[in-house]
């Protein structure tokens, strides 16, 4: 109902949808969609008949298990695709227990030639109290990516800090940077490879220098005349005297964002230990909340495809993680990223947080506020204070 509310003012608008729905383990199944009683149907998921109990599960013996899964979330992705940007993207995380059938579903909705990646999140690494006597332990969740349209959406690549160690030296400018031998190694490093690139360089003291290997045979420099004269007037050659004669070398400056691609293994993020531990730090020991997903995992998702001032959508939004997410990217960045987060109210068992909604809420409130003081702390008081506010 909220989805088809959106359409009215978020058609075609949103740069980012990411939903974690629920893994179809066959308990709290709290979306038995009725579109021919939609009253009684909201009645029901949020607690306000049979005393508040949560009166739907869908049950292996129901004969339909997958099909009940299957029909609720089908008219939401259709739902959520109207939702995106030409160049939007969605990522869905699922388990092992529908993930195949949510790779075929999402096929139809966006279309198989817009399927991105199947990413794999460790959330775990030892055995659970409860794992007892499995053979198997489940390690990992999965992260299906799909765009609108795989032609239009422009992906960021990740950003390598690591790379940045490979530039030992420190121009005077500041500028991280490395020495390379101007002679070829390797495989194509002959003279009749590339014969334009046979000639004579003069060393410091005037001596004329060729590449020839240390076993006589005549090779290549990796630079043109042209080229090697550029770097030479910018200060990005140098020469060292060897034993064996002047050895050339020019410069490579470091890039200022080194990127790669990023892996289909996520393991660098926090996992369900450090996510649990992450929500009780902001909401205090007496909440509880059943396998929060960690913000920083969501903070991936976003750097791989938002940008400062782009629309995220989170309709499946649990603890609010998502929001605490983009307030936390915004306010390293600069950036004023917008959110919009749907969940049902479904009850909790806590008095001062009644619903799962109300949950969420405090989520975000909560992350606002560790923002602002972080940034008091700092004493920066001279840029403006980050929009951590929602309504």
């Amino acid at each position: 109902e909220v989805l088809k509310l959106l359409q009215k003012s978020y058609a075609g608008k949103v740069k980012l949808i990411y939903i974690d729905p629920p893994y179809n383990t066959g308990k709290d199944f709290v979306y038995p969609d009725n579109f021919q009683d939609s009253i009684k149907n909201y009645l029901e998921l949020t607690g306000q008949v049979e005393g508040g109990r949560k009166i739907a599960s869908n049950t292996e013996a129901s004969g339909r298990f997958h099909t009940d899964w299957l029909n609720m979330i089908y008219p939401r992705l259709r739902l959520a695709r109207s939702l995106l940007k030409s160049e939007g993207v969605i990522f869905v995380s699922m388990d092992d227990n529908e993930v195949a059938n949510l790779r075929k579903v999402c096929d139809d909705v966006f279309g198989e030639e817009n399927f991105v990646a199947s990413l794999i999140w460790q959330k775990m690494d030892s055995p659970s109290r409860n794992e007892a006597g499995r053979a198997v332990t489940d390690y990992h969740d999965y992260i299906l990516v799909y765009a609108k349209s795989k032609d239009v959406v422009r992906l960021k690549r990740k950003r390598k800090d690591e790379i940045l160690a490979a530039y030992p030296l420190t121009l005077a400018d500041g500028r991280l940077a490395r020495r390379r031998q101007l002679r070829k190694n390797g495989k194509n490093a002959r003279r009749e490879d590339r014969p334009t690139l046979w000639f004579k360089l003069d060393a410091p003291d005037g001596t004329g220098v060729w590449p020839v290997a240390p076993e006589g045979w005549e090779g290549r420099w990796v630079l043109s005349p042209e080229t090697w004269a550029e770097r030479e007037r910018s200060g990005l050659t140098e020469w060292i005297k060897r034993d064996y004669g002047w050895v050339p070398y020019y410069i490579e400056v470091a890039p200022d964002e080194p990127m790669v691609p990023w892996p289909t293994l996520w393991t660098d993020v926090d996992q369900n230990r450090q996510a649990k531990a992450r929500f009780t730090e902001l909401m205090g020991a007496g909440v509880e909340f059943d396998n929060p997903k960690p913000p920083n995992l969501v903070r991936q998702m976003l750097l791989m495809g938002t940008e400062p001032g782009d629309l995220v959508v989170d309709f499946f939004a649990g603890s609010g993680v998502t929001g605490e997410a983009v307030i936390g990217l915004n306010a390293q960045d600069g950036g004023n990223r917008r959110f919009i987060l749907v969940q049902i109210p479904e009850n909790t068992s806590n008095a001062q947080l009644p619903t799962i909604s109300a949950m969420c809420r405090e989520r975000v409130r909560q992350a606002g506020k560790e923002v602002l003081h972080q940034r008091t702390q700092a004493e920066d008081v001279e840029s403006d204070a980050p929009d951590v506010g929602f309504r």
